[in-house]
């Protein structure tokens, strides 16, 4: 539904198609709203959080199959050593949806000589955890359950 709405009235060269210069203000826009919500990223090594810098400039949309996909590099605000590296990417509020990449999900650079990285997708949520997330008002956020951390997704780096 938000690519729909998103995409509405923008201007575009051919009806149902969008370009990466088309949806560029669209993209600054998402990116820069994205701030208020650590970009929904969140960073430990070694069981410490770890600070994350802005997105690189070379954030861009892509839309296919109807559907916006808002791409961006999320550097550390330092480099970073540890023997283990957990990255999980999760709206604590569970509204907004995240699906990794089909194939190659994850991309290193420089990655250290015998380490190794995991993506770890989120569970399916049982029956029970459906019913209680249903319960809770539209218009409360609710504090007692992190149910965005328990659906999260994960990158794992362990390093000897």
């Amino acid at each position: 539904m938000f690519s729909a709405f998103a995409t509405q009235g923008l201007a575009t060269k051919e009806k149902g198609k969008f370009t990466r210069e088309e949806l560029a203000p669209l993209a600054k826009v998402n990116v820069e709203s994205l701030k208020e919500y650590d970009y929904f990223t969140y960073a430990t090594a070694d069981g410490k959080k770890t600070p994350l810098s802005d997105p690189l400039p070379d954030y861009w949309l892509d839309f296919n199959d109807s559907i916006l996909t808002l791409n961006f590099t999320l550097p550390f605000k330092k480099p970073v050593k540890a023997k283990e590296l957990k990255i999980d990417v999760y709206d604590p509020a569970i509204f907004v949806d995240f699906e990794w990449a089909k194939t190659d999900p994850v991309k290193v650079d420089n990655f250290p000589h015998g380490c190794k990285a995991d993506v770890v997708l989120p569970r399916e949520m049982t029956y029970a955890e459906g019913k209680a997330l249903s319960m809770i008002p539209a218009d409360q956020t609710n504090t007692t359950m992190a149910w965005g951390a328990m659906f999260a997704h994960k990158i794992l780096v362990h390093c000897p």
